[in-house]
């Protein structure tokens, strides 16, 4: 898995994707990642490009890059970041067991917040902790206030409780998994049935691995949503 750096307008009509060289160029969302992006296996190098404002020429337009992922809507030479992965192999499915354990285990004294990583395991960090920015999060939960047993023995015990958390983090996987967008924000209850998250991904599955098949036996390179069939060299 690698992670790799995006900064699109809204409603991205202009992507661009970051070089080694630190400059910008202009590309479509679904590229294949080249010799010449910008990408590392350990997601903290992706952290401080993200921390810097910078503004680049392009097509007669000055755009202006913000670490902040709420922009003016109405300026359309701004833009956001967005981390991303590329995967080689189909992840583990998140499990329901590991989130109730994970809940289990929470210190209610506390503000806690839930997270999904990009690995397919649920954790719990203290509120204080979350960084706002972390390549690692595929999706982040809204805070569990302290004392309100969102966390702990009673909280593991609500099978309500977990089913929500565990059908929205699925949902967001999903989209994790089509796109490779890291750092999405979690308030509400999921939109899908557990069940068609399922069909969905084991679709996906499926058909990520004829293709990765085919590979290996005649040699067909294939991208297909955060998923390729190689990386190209990286340092």
């Amino acid at each position: 898995m690698v992670f790799y750096l995006e900064a699109a307008d809204i409603p991205e009509l202009n992507t661009f994707r970051l070089q080694r060289d630190l400059s910008w160029v202009a590309c479509a969302s679904v590229e294949p990642l080249s010799d010449e992006d910008y990408f590392s296996i350990s997601p903290e190098n992706l952290i401080p490009p993200v921390k810097t404002k910078i503004s680049f020429e392009y097509n007669g337009k000055v755009w202006y890059v913000n670490e902040k992922e709420i922009v003016d809507y109405s300026t359309r030479e701004k833009l956001y970041y967005t981390i991303k992965v590329k995967r080689v192999l189909f992840p583990k499915l998140p499990s329901e067991d590991q989130l109730i354990s994970t809940i289990r285990q929470g210190d209610d004294r506390k503000a806690n917040r839930l997270v999904l990583n990009v690995f397919g395991f649920f954790e719990l960090r203290y509120a204080e902790c979350v960084e706002f920015i972390d390549p690692t999060i595929v999706v982040r939960f809204e805070t569990f206030n302290a004392q309100h047993d969102y966390v702990g023995e009673s909280a593991a015990l609500d099978t309500r409780h977990i089913r929500r958390l565990y059908n929205s983090g699925l949902e967001y996987w999903l989209k994790h998994l089509h796109s490779g967008v890291t750092c999405f924000y979690c308030d509400i209850e999921g939109t899908i049935s557990q069940s068609e998250v399922l069909r969905q991904i084991a679709e996906m599955e499926t058909e990520i691995n004829r293709m990765r098949e085919n590979y290996y036996e005649n040699g067909d390179e294939f991208q297909s949503g955060s998923f390729v069939s190689s990386f190209p060299e990286y340092e």
